[in-house]
């Protein structure tokens, strides 16, 4: 871990969190100690326990999310009528997308020179890419890109029409890869993992276009598809379908709207679970704060927009739908965003993302290191550890900060693994996942970590309160790197490259 003690860069002086701050002659302090004392854990979890039953009582469902669904209609409206009786304005923003879906398991063969089957979503398997074609390919011929299949000259040889295409992983998109590939003939295509990675991984192919089956393998699997001569047989039966579906935006009555705080969490779920910790935990939170808010009269310098956002888990669809359809001056009037998701994992870390790339290889764009140093100062004033983690791409932060807005917020771990140290700091268990629940139907109300969400929750409004009532602007002099769209290695849950 790495656990930075900084300088407040944004406020001129330590944010204690605890009293109000001395500050210079361009930045207001902030006291949260009011805001915080109402942001109380237990009413977090009522709203959870909300969420998770009310899809269960519609008939035909299970508590889930899914978009589209009269399940995430009626956790959506619960979360509109809140937001409407705390006097919000509150909007939905509809939108259409392609929803894939895999109908059947997939199979990956090699039938020669020697017989090898390989396991759909094992670590030394494979796994479909999301958006892949489908179709049914029995024992075609293997033949490997020399290089990664960036550019369609790597597919110049004739060899690729009518074959399986092995590519490694690296240098370019999944999308890139397929589509190079397709164009030069081939019927299907294999994504083996680099060396130093090995294991099969979920991709996505980020949208509609390849219509050949795409999969990702483990790179074991793809040195045994190198043998001379070797025939393989891929199967994937997957389909897409349009889906309606709405994000919910609440935005407070005051506060300038030039400089306006985006604080967003996902609230939609996979299916199969009631999405408790992946993103009830987010949305209930940011809900909660927005109630408080309400609650104590605050009057924001800065407009504060609440957006719980749809079909995130399909690829950021919902944040991307609505920064796209931002104006220019709807970009330039966004002074920054916090993102929220996954607050209460069982075997949790306590992750702030790392706006200055620092820790990690890559910053977010200008003004998001001075939102990790505020949430940095929250955790030093309260002796509470904690440690960055990288803008990868993972949730709907994505969006925005390939737009330029800076962005920041809190994570408390998914599929990584909990290592030694971290386990000596945050107890829990080392060498198991920080939610083993993630994705599964285990991600239910009886598995959230309560106390770690308690923290997070806290840490969340101070630092919303703080960007509300500033009066500085959040990028400040420090210099941000720019974050190209292809240097994001996630988009949602899944790798796109």
């Amino acid at each position: 871990m790495r656990k930075k003690m900084y300088k407040a860069v944004l406020f001129g002086a330590l944010i204690t969190g605890c009293a109000t701050a001395q500050t210079s002659s361009a930045a207001v302090g902030v006291d949260s100690t009011d805001l915080r004392e109402l942001i109380e854990s237990t009413q977090i979890m009522a709203t959870l326990h909300d969420l998770s039953i009310i899809g269960e009582r519609l008939p035909g469902t299970i508590g889930e999310r899914l978009p589209g669904t009269a399940g995430y209609k009626a956790a959506a409206d619960y979360i509109e009528n809140t937001l409407l009786s705390y006097g919000y304005s509150v909007t939905r923003q509809p939108f259409t997308f392609q929803f894939w879906e895999e109908l059947a398991d997939p199979v990956l063969e090699k039938t020669a020179p020697t017989g090898v089957s390989y396991t759909p979503y094992e670590t030394d398997g494979f796994a479909t890419m999301e958006y892949s074609g489908s179709g049914n390919i029995v024992e075609q011929t293997v033949i490997k890109a020399e290089v990664f299949g960036c550019n369609p000259a790597d597919f110049d040889s004739a060899d690729f029409y009518g074959s399986i295409a092995l590519i490694e992983r690296g240098e370019c998109t999944f999308f890139q890869k397929a589509a190079n590939a397709e164009a030069a003939g081939a019927v299907a295509v294999i994504v083996y993992n680099d060396e130093a990675r090995q294991e099969a991984f979920l991709g996505t192919l980020g949208g509609e276009g390849i219509t050949v089956p795409v999969v990702g393998a483990a790179y074991s699997a793809g040195l045994e598809l190198q043998e001379g001569g070797t025939l393989a047989s891929i199967y994937v039966d997957a389909t897409v379908t349009s889906v309606e579906t709405y994000n919910i935006i609440a935005e407070t009555q005051s506060g300038r709207d030039d400089r306006v705080v985006v604080v967003g969490a996902h609230l939609d779920g996979v299916a199969g679970t009631t999405a408790m910790n992946d993103n009830g935990s987010g949305s209930a939170t940011i809900l909660e704060i927005a109630k408080q808010m309400s609650a104590l009269g605050v009057e924001p310098v800065n407009k504060v927009r609440f957006a719980f956002w749809s079909a995130e888990e399909s690829g950021l669809i919902g944040s991307t739908y609505y920064v796209d359809h931002l104006t220019e001056r709807g970009i330039k009037d966004i002074a920054l965003n916090l993102n929220f998701d996954m607050l209460a994992s069982p075997n949790y870390v306590r992750f702030v993302y790392d706006g200055d790339g620092s820790a990690t290889e890559l910053a977010g764009p200008n003004g998001s290191a001075n939102i990790e140093a505020v949430f940095a100062d929250y955790f030093d004033a309260q002796q509470i550890p904690f440690e960055e983690t990288a803008f990868d791409g993972r949730s709907d932060y994505g969006p925005f900060i390939e737009a330029g807005i800076p962005a920041g917020g809190l994570f408390t771990g998914a599929d990584e693994i909990k290592t030694v140290e971290q386990a000596e700091i945050y107890d829990g268990v080392a060498g198991e996942m920080l939610d083993a629940n993630y994705h599964t139907p285990a991600d239910n109300y009886d598995q959230l970590n309560e106390e770690v969400l308690d923290v997070m929750a806290d840490a969340a409004a101070h630092t919303v309160l703080t960007f509300a009532m500033t009066k500085s602007s959040v990028n400040g002099t420090a210099k941000g790197s720019p974050v190209a769209k292809e240097k994001l290695m996630y988009k949602g849950p899944k790798a796109q490259r």
